[in-house]
C-alpha cells in the first residue's frame, strides 16, 4: 500500500503528459526564433 500511496502510477502518466506538451511548445518556440 505504501508504493501505491507514493503515487508511482500517477507520477508516471503525469510526467509523460507534461513532457509531451512541454516538448511541443518548446519546438515551435525555438523555430519561431
Amino acid at each position: 500500500p505504501k508504493e501505491k500511496a507514493s503515487g508511482k502510477p500517477k507520477g508516471k502518466p503525469k510526467a509523460r503528459d507534461k513532457s509531451k506538451p512541454k516538448a511541443r511548445n518548446k519546438k515551435p518556440k525555438k523555430r519561431s526564433k
